[in-house]
């Protein structure tokens, strides 16, 4: 009921939950972070997604491809003189900036990707919970397991999950008796983002 409440009526409006101008953001972003002045298309598409009190189709037909288009001496210049040097000067250090910026955004496009789905319907994870752990009852098979577990994380299962592959287990042993099975759980500092944020230090 909150989720229905509070959460779906913000993403429900598309032209509103900010998922489009989110990805044109991205699409921009990850054509600079790769040393480039973005294109036509990707510029095309930012501006379009702008907020605007106008419907979408009078900002599309204002906002058309000859309207924004970058001549190609600009477009090279900003290239020669800006994207390219900028690229240059902060791949050739040891952190590889370029490169931390595009994995953040192969994490950040998750988000839009969100929005979309809660926007079309969606209302719990797929498949669901129960649906998976009767999966893990019925059908795990692996014969070494480590099940790692966060000691400040709410949304953790681990300890769930492991009563379900010690039941698969003893489905298997019903079947297999000479087989062995080694399960471990550790539970580690952090918390539910803790895996995105990487090692610190």
């Amino acid at each position: 009921p909150l989720f229905e409440e509070a959460v779906v009526p913000l993403f429900k409006d598309e032209r509103r939950n900010g998922s489009g101008l989110m990805k044109a953001m991205i699409g921009v972003a990850r054509e600079q972070f790769n040393g480039k002045v973005p294109s036509d298309e990707a510029l095309l598409h930012l501006l379009q997604s702008l907020p605007t009190p106008f419907p979408k189709e009078v900002t599309e037909s204002i906002l058309t491809p000859s309207l924004v288009t970058l001549p190609a001496p600009i477009r090279e210049s900003l290239t020669n003189l800006l994207a390219e040097p900028t690229y240059n000067a902060l791949s050739n250090n040891k952190l590889n900036i370029p490169s931390l910026l595009l994995q953040s955004l192969d994490v950040t496009q998750q988000i839009p990707k969100l929005i979309d789905e809660v926007q079309e319907g969606a209302r719990d994870f797929v498949p669901t919970p129960d649906a998976m752990s009767a999966a893990a009852r019925r059908a795990y098979r692996c014969r070494r397991t480590l099940l790692l577990q966060f000691e400040n994380d709410s949304l953790d299962d681990s300890e769930s999950l492991e009563g379900y592959l010690k039941e698969a287990e003893s489905v298997m042993k019903m079947k297999r008796p000479m087989i062995t099975i080694d399960l471990q759980r550790k539970v580690l500092a952090g918390n539910h983002l803790t895996p995105l944020l990487g090692p610190s230090g």
